[in-house]
């Protein structure tokens, strides 16, 4: 994450950050992990929680704004059943026709609302959830949804 850190520090991306998240998951370990660069914290989710797993103050700024900011990894180990899920900005920023924000609280609770450890259906239905509450308005922003979990 440095080493990226440092190609947007340098002049031809001045005025310009990104915020960005990057994942190592060692299947063997049944572990993932995180740093993060001043993107959303994934939310882990199953056997009985749903919380963020990377703290605010273990994100790091975003890319291109401090050349030598130091990353934190933070690493989550997946129970069985437990899934981790990362989004943008662009699926809690989504808005419907009435200017409302389809927010974190909505999304957490549509993944609280998951409760069967199939991330493929999670996924899609989050996705379905933010189509519905948008409807025909224009997407304002990219959306990223990664859903990756332990099966039980």
């Amino acid at each position: 994450m440095a080493h990226v850190n440092h190609v947007f520090c340098k002049p031809r991306w001045q005025d310009r950050f990104i915020t960005m998240g990057m994942g190592v998951v060692d299947p063997e370990r049944h572990q993932v992990t995180l740093v993060n660069a001043g993107h959303m914290s994934p939310v882990l989710h199953g056997r009985g929680e749903t919380r963020e797993v990377v703290s605010h103050d273990a994100s790091g700024l975003p890319l291109g704004v401090e050349w030598d900011m130091e990353y934190r990894e933070t690493t989550v180990l997946l129970a069985p059943g437990q899934s981790l899920v990362w989004y943008s900005d662009g699926i809690t920023e989504a808005m419907n026709h009435e200017n409302l924000l389809y927010g974190r609280r909505r999304l957490f609770e549509r993944i609280k609302g998951s409760d069967d450890g199939n991330v493929l259906a999670l996924g899609e239905h989050i996705l379905d959830d933010v189509r519905r509450f948008v409807g025909d308005r224009d997407q304002s922003d990219d959306m990223c949804l990664v859903c990756l979990g332990r099966q039980g």
